[in-house]
């Protein structure tokens, strides 16, 4: 029973190892993480750091809680899957730069001056978010292509089918090829990204919540690039669909039919 309990051990390690790698994959595309550098609390912080992890475990059916540490000094936050907490952010307190993250237990904060925790199972509202630089160069050259169909086949598992029209393809005015819906106002220098789903793949358990995911992992790529969406469901279109309403879940309807993106 010794030996059971050590495997049952290394394989839940391993479990949570593979899961951030898999969350770093998918960060490092569109984040600066700072991986190999020293920490710096204005860039990718604790608190930026869970809140991302959590959206992104719960967008994977992950069971995420966060684990809050309180102190005189600062506190400090971090998600937890199986009773582990996986800090990104841990290397404020090791001072290693090569620390991408580290999985441990509540009670290993003590050593770093953190006596009182508490669990939660939804993420707190925090005033202290410091994002992580996002990646600039794959922005400027001809990879955006190549990035948001990666993102959207990866988000997927090849399950949608992507076009992307820039400047001088654009297909004219009136309805985008094989999508059912009207172009919106575009302007010189803007492109769209048209993503083409079918009921199918809602009947195999594809979710509203999954299509959503990758619209805001899109919207996040494309930072201040992205103008707006418009989404079709049967046939009803809507229109100039900000990244608010995206993420606040107001997208009121039962599914996505197809929707397109205008970024500039």
């Amino acid at each position: 029973m010794k030996h059971l309990k050590s495997y049952q051990i290394f394989e839940s390690m391993f479990k949570l190892d593979t899961i951030a790698n898999q969350f770093i994959t998918d960060m490092s595309k569109v984040y600066n993480l700072r991986f190999g550098e020293s920490f710096d609390k204005n860039k990718a912080n604790c608190a930026w750091f869970t809140g991302e992890f959590y959206k992104w475990a719960k967008s994977k059916d992950l069971n995420v809680k966060v684990v809050y540490f309180d102190s005189n000094i600062e506190a400090h936050i971090a998600p937890m899957i199986d009773d582990k907490v996986i800090d990104f952010s841990v290397k404020q307190f090791t001072k290693n730069p090569n620390d991408n993250y580290l999985i441990l237990i509540p009670e290993d904060y003590k050593k770093y001056g953190y006596d009182k925790f508490e669990i939660y199972d939804e993420m707190p509202k925090l005033e202290t978010i410091f994002p992580a630089d996002k990646i600039q160069e794959s922005m400027s050259g001809t990879n955006v292509r190549e990035d948001l169909t990666e993102i959207c086949y990866e988000l997927t598992d090849d399950r949608f089918g992507i076009k992307i029209y820039d400047d001088p393809e654009f297909p004219g005015w009136g309805h985008i090829p094989g999508s059912g819906m009207n172009l919106p106002h575009v302007e010189r220098g803007d492109k769209i990204l048209c993503i083409y789903l079918s009921n199918d793949i809602y009947r195999k358990g594809f979710s509203l919540d999954e299509v959503r995911e990758v619209i805001l992992r899109v919207v996040d790529y494309l930072g201040d690039r992205y103008k707006v969406c418009s989404v079709l469901s049967g046939e009803h279109e809507r229109s100039n669909i900000n990244k608010k309403e995206i993420a606040s879940h107001y997208l009121n309807m039962d599914y996505i039919a197809n929707l397109i993106i205008i970024y500039k």
